[in-house]
């Protein structure tokens, strides 16, 4: 079963979704300088570009309940000719906390591997984890399994820089934007 997205405004911009315009918020509360729709690609029109110094990250915004899910969202992102860094996040930034580390997967990451000479090779997908940066402080993700820069300011130190950010502090903010873009009723 499908469902229709409701557009919503925040902030002045028109989103698609109430989902997308909850990123936004969320992402505005976290520091995350992004644009939303700034980009045509091949086929294809990335929800937001995170404007980091260190890297530009796309975000795509899927309606997915589970970690698992986001997978099925990739080929659009690799056929597109984005040639950075992109994130697929679902219906919460907490989808699945990681206990033993105190990280939380935010979505499904890919960092490129710019050496790959083969054709389509070049897209490492793995669970995106949350973080403060020592370094700056901002807070910011990092991959599981590749390179471990803070994409705020470039900081990289293995994990002596990466402080874990937990699903509760994250759920605190993620409800924050829910309640900033929720409908309030009155006219349209």
């Amino acid at each position: 079963m499908s469902h229709a997205s409701i557009p919503t405004e925040y902030k002045g911009c028109r989103y698609r979704s109430r989902l997308e315009a909850t990123w936004a918020a969320f992402m505005e509360d976290l520091g995350w300088p992004c644009q939303y729709e700034p980009v045509d690609l091949a086929g294809y029109i990335p929800d937001f570009i995170i404007t980091w110094p260190w890297a530009p990250l796309l975000l795509e915004v899927k309606p997915a309940l589970s970690f698992a899910a986001l997978s099925q969202h990739t080929g659009k992102i690799e056929a597109s000719g984005w040639e950075h860094d992109a994130l697929i996040v679902g219906t919460s930034p907490v989808l699945d906390a990681i206990p033993t580390t105190g990280f939380t997967r935010i979505g499904l990451l890919s960092q490129r591997d710019h050496f790959a000479n083969e054709a389509g090779a070049g897209w490492c997908w793995g669970p995106g984890l949350v973080h403060q940066c020592d370094a700056c402080k901002s807070l910011s993700i990092h991959h599981q399994d590749e390179a471990w820069n803070c994409y705020a300011c470039g900081a990289y130190e293995g994990n002596g820089l990466l402080l874990p950010v937990g699903a509760e502090e994250l759920s605190g903010w993620w409800n924050k934007a829910l309640s900033t873009t929720q409908w309030k009723g009155g006219p349209r």
